[in-house]
């Protein structure tokens, strides 16, 4: 076959499909970068939705009460309700990971040893992680029972929680506890300076399924957790959300605040093997 010919591999032919190639890969790029910005203006739109319909459900509330003269709703039984024992939450934990109900209530027990008093009033749901597990088991153990969606791998979060055994403390509640340091919009770039340690994604994942077993209850039906010292591989802050019907891994920008976006305070103790 001669040079010029169809189907040649003359450079003519090599240049042009490399000058295609690269028109595809511009093209490409601008179609991700369209559905990014798009992505960004919905969740933008969704969280002035939230936010709408939050204010909603206050107004009422204030209404009720001051023009009125009632009580916040309350569900039935609700005041009668206590917390878990930490022997119950340890008998969870050995159901989710097989370790010794003993080792679990020694692991609690070290770490309340070392709380100060305000920390043991206010942080009361312990939660217990075995050696080794990874933040993409546990995001495993959650889609099991549920519907879920996730914006990027649980793998791809740094700094990457160590794979050690650990125990934490937390607040004891099914929102995310947004306003324990006395605002309830920050953005993760204000967390981060309080110097405060938060609940990693992956620790909110096991308590979430602890939480469910013990109450029967999803935690995070209104609001949202993140972990505002923690980004994935493009520099965003995981989040997660757990509506009625499905869970999600997502991300937001770090200076992002929204009264839907919260976080869990916690007390932290890695364990020696």
């Amino acid at each position: 076959m001669g040079e010029g010919e169809s189907g040649d591999y003359s450079r003519e032919a090599y240049e042009q499909a490399e000058q295609e190639g690269r028109a595809a890969e511009v093209k490409k790029a601008g179609i991700i970068e369209a559905n990014w910005d798009e992505a960004l203006k919905l969740n933008k739109k969704y969280d002035e939705l939230w936010e709408q319909k939050e204010q909603a459900e206050q107004n009422a509330v204030d209404f009720r009460r001051e023009k009125l003269g009632m009580a916040e709703e309350k569900e039935a039984g609700e005041e009668e309700k206590k917390e878990p024992t930490l022997e119950e939450w340890a008998t969870v934990y050995t159901e989710m990971q097989g370790v010794d109900v003993a080792k679990i209530l020694e692991a609690f027990q070290s770490l309340y040893s070392e709380m100060t008093g305000d920390e043991r009033r206010e942080l009361t749901m312990p939660v217990y992680c075995k050696e080794g597990v990874t933040a993409a088991e546990a995001w495993e153990i959650i889609r099991k029972e549920n519907p879920a969606q996730q914006s990027f791998s649980p793998d791809e979060i740094v700094p990457r929680q160590d794979k050690k055994a650990f125990v934490v403390f937390a607040r004891f509640s099914q929102e995310a506890d947004g306003n324990s340091l006395g605002e309830n919009a920050k953005s993760a770039e204000d967390w981060e300076q309080t110097g405060n340690k938060f609940m990693s994604p992956k620790t909110a994942m096991i308590a979430r399924e602890a939480f469910r077993r013990l109450t029967g209850k999803q935690m995070d039906l209104k609001c949202s957790t993140m972990d505002p010292c923690s980004r994935n591989r493009i520099r965003m802050v995981p989040y997660l959300t757990f509506f009625t019907h499905s869970v999600g891994l997502r991300d937001t920008e770090p200076d992002h605040c929204s009264p839907r976006l919260g976080v869990r305070r916690i007390v932290y103790k890695e364990l020696e093997s």
